[in-house]
């Protein structure tokens, strides 16, 4: 036995310390337990050290001598006596008297008796010899006496080999055949008896018998260590793994390893056979517990604040695998960093109660976290000559879900009262605090990184056209951060307030999501200011998150279920949603009154009702909802009941709704009110609004604009169409309705979009509002399923005009297409009467997926069938021209001048740099691309029955079109003019669509070029072409950007022409302004007034910069008139234009 001193302890833990290994297991130690190892605990796994290696150490620095028995060696006896190490039991070899001590529980050293064994005598006289060759009898009695000595002798040393071992290495009592009763059988030599069979071979089982081999048993049986519970986990630095343990308090037997308890049964008559109680687990102090279910493996943890959470754990690794081919990150392209807050060390002023990070899987799959590693860095390095960063690790395990997030929390920076942002829960919990000023997070797979952490290389995970191996996300935050992109990301306010968030949150669609290269913090990440509220600055209003959205921004573990929609605007169970009100056939009061369409969104399904008083009454009439075999239901109302009837269905954030629709008539000239409310329901009535009725006389001349193009992901990105609604309505106060040309939203079947987009209007909601369907506000099959966004997968079904709008139909028409036998609804297609002007709204965007409405549509390689919308669109060619007839009341509708006609994709927009280059048909609506009749056929229609304006949207520019139509060949004659011998609507290849025709006044203005064919006329009688800009937030096609200077678009009069030319140019900022557009309508001229709203975007035109910043929103809103900024000057002197504020089209 080796006993060390306090000195001697000090010497090893230098040398631990020096070696990275933590000697906390040394404390209270005054042993060195082990034979000839020892085991040492080390930061990154256990070590082992043999005796005769911690020896040397201790001799090497000159303290003391031990010889081969590991028993310590002094020179005199007064360095004996000199020692420190007084302990009982103590041996020490002094060589001066070549004699053994041991220190006695007298407080003395007492020499240890030497016997020696042999035939030689020994020199030392004081040792007691025996002689084992001499013969000479001592006399019997001594003999034996001897002899008895002798066994003793050896006995003793045996047991003090037992003492010393069992002193050293612990008590081993090795396999269940190491016990007394085994030692007392062999011992005896059994008898066998007459009738027993032969001796059987012993069976091998080393093949599954636990190995026993680490060390010789010491002794047969052993107690357990006995203590209470609460001690034995307050203390776990004093246990050893294996250990087993007693609790005295709850009668529990434990076994400690790795710092955690492992309970074994208390057995007992539970009937359950082996496993614990449910008492038993309540007891137990532990980090954990694992649950097993099926295939699945699920972990309980009660965190500080004593909150039970239950989240799925997978004991397998996510291996990082190869760089996904689209994207160029690993595992999972929609996994990332969805929120963070960075609180310090805390403070009274943190609104948010702890620091965390938030994960976001947006994949329709779950994906499992064990294998995937999170790390943070506050920018510090080791030394200033270091490349990288000082960057913490945390290991992840668990499971995140589909569609939902994973929590993290942090350390404590506020109360949970004292908080707005109440962090209650979490999946991890990972002690630390993330800087204020400068913080960075990496998320990846696998131990790449590891190598770099070690060379102190590891600064930006993120560099453009290198991924590292494993790379899922990165950001950062404040000066000095690091993360994706080339920018950092900087923040003004007080970070106690400020959590960053996202801007797409769990968003599938791809425009919201960024490959590899292309992706940066500044544009991915913004933060919300939870102190700041909206506000009056100037003559704009600053838009922020409400309280009540802000709470909503909350991170949630993943047992909380966390969505999609959770932070986003949902349907009010207390009022109706989406009220509007739109214009029947007969919009003004012709003498026989006007017709009013309400339609309105309630949850659940109730009995509900419109009631409408002229402003001034107090009596109010009431109009159920319309339901279908109603007494009081009209003729036309039951034949387009499914058009009308109450639509009960399930949003796509799992709220069943009902729609409701009402259709009133005989409403006189005057000023109206309504509001909607509920059987038996005192408390669910809306708030009135208003609508106005003229008289027919009364609008000989009327104005009204058009807006278009609001789509947006999220509530703030409406706050752009918000304040675009609240200057239209400051700055032309005489409107008297709006035209919406669609793409109300960014994905039709996002509920959230299409209530942002109503709380937008909010300035308008006085006014009657007449919608057509764009290709965004289209949804798919399942009203319930969060799509990616694509058009031919998730954009086909037209259901939505039902759920938001009632359009009065014409009985006398067909809505309706034939195909296969089979007739389907055609939505969006109506018309009405506005004094003497009739508008007619058409639906552009029935494309070749729409059949999957109808057919295969749970099909995955079904992309819809193109006769579909052949034969739709002639349908609505046929409904078209029938509308015209009755309006018009001739069979061949001509010099319709007084018919504004509008839809979504207009026949003619703008077109690319690569169309103008290259070869091919110009395409556009496929009103002219998808119809059996032909194509082409609505640009030669339009101009065949004198329409004179066409309004659109789709594009997300700006464009006015010169008069301009398509024709057949040789309709043009060498001379500019109409050959009369040929039919317009006859056949048209497609190759002639890149040379429309534009219509001018003068000879002198007919250009020779190869994109247009020219008509010299005394009148012009084409139509004109006019796409707003977004009125909105998304002011760029993600897709379609106009020609540049290399290409001028010759039947365009005024556009913002793309800043390079390329397949994919950089855009004008110029355009990067929200629009609407003003009409001036009187019996001879239609005046097109072109409006931007300044200042919703921060746009420098000489530096073709833009920027949006939410939490910088600037304060001078203002509106600039620009509808033929960019004509040129010979545009101006061929179509007489003087004023490029506005354009006028004379009727």
């Amino acid at each position: 036995m080796a006993l060390l001193t306090n000195k001697d302890l000090e010497k090893i833990k230098q040398y631990l310390i020096e070696n990275s290994i933590k000697d906390s297991q040394f404390e209270e130690q005054s042993q060195i337990k082990g034979d000839d190892w020892i085991i040492l605990v080390g930061i990154e796994g256990n070590k082992k050290l043999k005796m005769e290696t911690l020896l040397n150490l201790i001799i090497k620095e000159g303290q003391h001598d031990f010889n081969k028995s590991g028993v310590m060696v002094v020179d005199t006896i007064e360095e004996l006596e000199g020692l420190d190490a007084k302990i009982y039991g103590n041996l020490v070899y002094v060589r001066q008297t070549d004699s053994y001590y041991s220190y006695s529980s007298t407080g003395q050293w007492e020499e240890f008796l030497k016997v020696y064994v042999g035939h030689e005598e020994p020199k030392d006289p004081k040792v007691l010899w025996i002689d084992t060759e001499d013969n000479e009898s001592l006399g019997s009695e001594a003999d034996n006496e001897v002899l008895e000595l002798q066994k003793q002798v050896q006995e003793l040393a045996l047991k003090v080999k037992d003492i010393s071992r069992l002193i050293t290495t612990g008590i081993v009592p090795g396999n269940v055949k190491h016990s007394y009763r085994r030692a007392i059988m062999t011992t005896a030599e059994p008898i066998k008896p007459d009738d027993a069979e032969g001796d059987d071979e012993e069976e091998d089982d080393s093949e599954w018998k636990p190995d026993t081999e680490v060390s010789e048993p010491t002794v047969f049986h052993n107690a357990a260590k006995q203590d209470t519970s609460i001690n034995f986990a307050q203390n776990k630095q004093d246990l050893v793994d294996g250990e087993m343990l007693f609790y005295t308090d709850k009668k529990k037997f434990v076994i400690y390893y790795g710092g955690k308890f492992y309970a074994a049964s208390s057995g007992g008559n539970t009937g359950s056979g082996s496993g614990v109680t449910a008492e038993e687990l309540q007891d137990l102090a532990l980090d954990h517990m694992t649950f097993a279910c099926g295939t699945k493996q699920f972990r309980a943890r009660c965190n500080s604040d004593g909150i039970w959470t239950v989240t799925e754990y997978n004991t397998e690794e996510t291996a990082p695998g190869s760089p996904l081919a689209s994207w160029g990150v690993y595992v999972e392209h929609l996994l990332c960093i969805n929120s963070v807050f960075c609180g310090g060390e805390g403070s009274e002023e943190a609104l948010v109660s702890h620091n965390f990070i938030e994960l976001a899987n947006g994949s329709k799959e779950d994906i499992n976290l064990k294998g995937l590693y999170l790390l943070y860095t506050d920018g510090s390095r080791k030394s200033a000559s270091d490349i990288g960063y000082i960057w913490k690790v945390l290991p992840l395990e668990g499971v995140i879900k589909a569609g939902s997030t994973f929590l993290i929390r942090g350390n404590q920076c506020n109360t949970l009262k004292a908080s707005m942002i109440k962090v209650d829960s979490s999946d991890m919990e990972w002690n630390i605090s993330f800087n204020q000023g400068n913080s960075s997070f990496y998320l990846c797979a696998g131990t790449g990184f590891q190598e770099l952490l070690n060379n102190n290389t590891l600064s930006n995970p993120w560099v453009k056209n290198q991924v590292k191996a494993g790379y899922i996300d990165s950001c950062g935050f404040g000066e000095g951060s690091v993360g994706e992109g080339s920018k950092q990301f900087l923040v003004d306010s007080d970070w106690n307030k400020v959590l960053f968030v996202r801007w797409f949150m769990l968003e599938p669609a791809k425009q919201g999501n960024k490959a590899y290269a292309a992706r940066q913090t500044t544009a991915l990440w913004t933060y919300i200011d939870l102190e700041r509220q909206s506000t009056r600055e100037g003559n704009s209003v600053q838009y922020y998150y409400p309280d009540y959205m802000k709470e909503r921004f909350a991170p949630m573990a993943s047992t909380k279920g966390k969505t999609f929609f959770t932070n986003k605007t949902t349907f009010n169970p207390r009022r109706a949603n989406y009220l509007n009100t739109t214009f029947g056939i007969q919009a003004t009061d012709n003498g026989s009154g006007a017709t009013r369409c309400f339609n309105w969104v309630s949850v659940g399904y109730y009995d509900e009702y419109v009631e409408i008083r002229k402003k001034g009454t107090s009596d109010w009439t009431r109009h159920y909802s319309i339901t279908e075999k109603n007494s009081s239901n009209t003729a036309t109302i039951n034949k387009f009941i499914e058009h009308y009837k109450r639509l009960r269905w399930i949003a796509s954030d799992g709220t069943m709704v009902t729609t409701h629709k009402c259709i009133v008539n005989g409403l006189t000239k005057g000023d109206y009110e309504y509001r909607v409310g509920r059987d038996n329901d005192p408390y669910y009535v809306s708030e009135p609004l208003e609508f106005k009725v003229l008289a027919n006389n009364d609008v000989t001349s009327f104005t009204y604009a058009q807006v278009t193009d609001q789509q947006g992901f999220n509530w703030a990105e409406y706050q752009a169409w918000k304040k675009s609604a609240m200057m239209l309505s400051r700055e032309e106060p005489d409107i008297q309705f709006t035209v919406n040309t669609g793409d109300i939203t960014q994905s039709g079947n996002r509920v959230s979009e299409w209530l942002d987009y109503y709380d937008g209007r909010q300035y308008l909601n006085n006014l009657v509002e007449m919608f057509t369907i764009g290709n965004n506000d289209l949804c798919g099959h399942n009203a319930t399923e969060l799509t990616n966004g694509e058009d031919a997968t998730s954009k086909y079904s037209h259901i939505n005009v039902l759920r938001y709008f009632t359009f009065e139909l014409d009985p006398d028409n067909t809505y309706e297409v034939e195909w296969n036998g089979v007739k389907y609804p055609i939505y969006s297609l109506y018309s009405f009467n506005y004094g003497d002007f009739h508008f007619v709204s058409l639906n552009s965007e029935i494309a070749i997926a729409s059949s999957k409405m109808y057919k295969d549509w749970s099909s995955d390689t079904y992309a819809g069938d193109r006769t579909f919308a052949e034969a739709a669109n002639a349908q609505i060619e046929a409904w078209f021209i029938k509308d015209l007839q009755k309006w018009s009341g001739k069979d061949i509708p001509t010099n319709c001048a007084k018919c504004i006609v509008y839809m979504h994709e207009m026949p003619f927009t703008i077109v690319t740099y690569d169309f103008m280059k290259g070869s091919g048909s110009r395409a556009g609506s496929h009103l002219n691309t998808l119809n059996t009749n032909g194509n082409y056929r609505f640009s030669r229609l339009f101009k065949k029955f004198g329409i004179r304006l066409v309004m659109g949207g789709h594009k997300h520019t700006y464009s006015i079109s010169k008069p301009i139509y398509d024709a057949p060949l040789n309709y043009i004659t060498t001379s500019n003019k109409v050959n009369s011998t040929i039919d317009i609507m006859s056949s048209m290849s497609d190759d002639l669509s890149r040379k429309p025709v534009i219509q001018v006044l003068n000879a002198k203005d007919v250009q020779t070029n190869n994109y247009a064919r020219y008509e010299v006329v005394d009148k012009i009688t084409a139509p004109t072409y006019v796409m707003s800009q977004a009125t909105g937030y998304k002011l760029v096609s993600n897709k379609e950007q106009p020609s540049g200077n290399a290409y001028t678009i010759p039947w365009l009069m005024s556009y913002f022409k793309a800043s390079t030319n390329a397949s994919s140019p950089t855009e004008n900022v110029a355009q990067h302004k929200p629009m609407y557009i003003r009409y001036d309508v009187t019996p001879t001229e239609i005046k097109v007034t072109a409006t931007q709203v300044e200042n919703v975007w921060n746009v420098n035109t000489e530096k073709n910069t833009k920027s949006l910043d939410m939490n910088k929103q600037l304060s001078d809103l203002s509106v600039t008139k620009m509808t033929l900024s960019t004509i040129s000057n010979e545009d101006k002197a061929a179509y007489n234009i003087t004023d490029t504020k506005s354009y006028t089209i004379t009727l």
